[in-house]
């Protein structure tokens, strides 16, 4: 059987894996502009991140690209971030902990990105 927290660092993992291939998909700038305030709140730091990799890569969009971008935030974000915390709370609370908690908030703005495109008419993601 597996500990807790190589399990937890798989649906991360997974989950950081699916949320990168879906916000490669389309345009998050161009869709931020036509959304309620909620939508772009939550997609913000997609939206940064689709920034800085056109401008780094030169091109309008490269999939491959933005896709290594978010994987890369969202496994900061899911595995790096809580692993910091844990190790700097001392045992207070355990990596495993932690990894859940930020699989769940993450899937907060992952689920917003879903509905805000429903609400603005795209079906295309």
């Amino acid at each position: 059987m597996f500990p807790p927290w190589v399990i937890f660092s798989y649906i991360a993992t997974s989950s950081a894996f699916v949320s990168a291939l879906d916000f490669s998909k389309v345009n998050l700038t161009a869709r931020m502009m036509n959304s309620d305030k909620h939508f772009r709140t939550s997609l913000w730091p997609f939206a940064m991140i689709e920034t800085i990799i056109g401008k780094i890569s030169g091109s309008s969009r490269s999939r491959s690209a933005l896709a290594t971008g978010y994987l890369l935030f969202d496994l900061t974000i899911m595995i790096g971030i809580p692993l910091a915390i844990a190790g700097i709370l001392g045992g207070l609370l355990s990596s495993q902990d932690m990894i859940f908690i930020a699989i769940v908030v993450f899937l907060v703005p992952l689920e917003e990105f879903h509905r805000g495109l429903e609400r603005i008419g795209d079906n295309n993601a």
